[in-house]
């Protein structure tokens, strides 16, 4: 669907092409408690934070194109029927990427 209303693709796209399976979950997994409700997946999660920081967007805007444009659902590969997040989730992500230099281990292990 992204491909045929975007055939030249957009900057999520790209981005989604390229950081597709970089990261995964359980890359992420230690930073979160292994009972409770589930929540959104981190390595989603953590492709919504790069479009964030390379379309210059606010959480609000950010979470906004997640529920609106097929294109940024596509990049951290969201089904076209998710109905995105409220825009404090991904500021508690990117909190939780800045503890403790995480940011930097989480990058380390990907590329091992």
């Amino acid at each position: 669907m992204a491909r045929a209303s975007n055939p030249g693709g957009t900057t999520a796209m790209w981005v989604g092409d390229r950081l597709h399976g970089l990261w995964g979950d359980e890359d992420f997994a230690d930073w979160y408690p292994r009972d409770g409700r589930p929540g959104l997946l981190p390595a989603q999660l953590a492709t919504v934070c790069v479009l964030q920081f390379l379309l210059g967007l606010s959480y609000r805007q950010a979470a906004e194109a997640v529920r609106c444009r097929i294109d940024v659902k596509y990049a951290p590969a969201m089904e076209l029927h998710h109905p995105g997040f409220h825009h404090s989730v991904l500021a508690e992500f990117r909190e939780r990427l800045a503890q403790g230099d995480r940011a930097a281990s989480s990058t380390s292990r990907s590329r091992a």
